[in-house]
């Protein structure tokens, strides 16, 4: 009921599908998945807004790779980012997504929904990219693997979140990241945060 309440107040619908199913395909020649759609927890979403956004005196990007709906985004985007992203493979989420954000009431940052295949964007402007499990380890190593390389090309502080935190395993195994904290929640999800190891001098923390 309380995510009910926090769509209507926000003029949003991203409540979760129980008839949805879950969306197989291969990655590098293993079997993948997309989990059905699921909106994350309004509680959970607005703690790590705080947390993000705390400690920073400049605008960052956020990312949300597999955004669904776009529940996360409208959430960012009530709070001074310097734009919120989301990365879908699915076209009617992706449409429900943009009809969220041109809904939605509050939102002092921009909103850009992206239709790709997330393992093939350049991640070179984001600063913080959320993840609410949303493929399986082939596709999530693929994707880690595009953020890294964007650190090349633009050295920077990052952040990855991840939300429900299946596959930890594969950003356990990035000898370029470091877990450094823990949501604290009411139930069983795992909510990791996870920053790069080494960044520019002076760079500061994103949270």
């Amino acid at each position: 009921m309380w995510q009910v309440l926090n769509d209507l107040w926000l003029n949003i619908d991203t409540g979760s599908d129980p008839n949805a199913t879950t969306e197989e395909f291969h990655r590098q020649g293993a079997d993948d998945y997309r989990s059905h759609y699921q909106g994350a927890n309004y509680l959970y979403l607005e703690q790590i807004a705080k947390l993000v956004i705390r400690e920073v005196q400049r605008p960052l990007v956020f990312y949300d790779v597999g955004c669904g709906k776009g529940r996360p985004l409208c959430v960012m985007a009530r709070h001074p980012f310097a734009k919120v992203v989301g990365v879908d493979f699915d076209q009617e989420l992706c449409e429900i997504a943009r009809r969220n954000a041109r809904r939605l009431r509050g939102r002092v940052a921009p909103i850009e929904i992206v239709r790709a295949d997330a393992a093939g964007l350049d991640y070179s402007d984001g600063h913080v990219f959320f993840f609410f499990d949303p493929f399986g380890p082939p596709t999530l190593r693929a994707v880690l693997a595009s953020i890294e390389r964007s650190l090349v090309r633009a050295p920077r502080r990052i952040t990855v979140i991840y939300y429900n935190a299946v596959h930890e395993a594969e950003l356990s195994a990035c000898p370029w990241l470091e877990c450094y904290g823990l949501l604290p929640t009411f139930s069983n999800v795992r909510v990791s945060f996870w920053r790069n190891r080494s960044l520019p001098k002076g760079e500061p923390l994103v949270a």
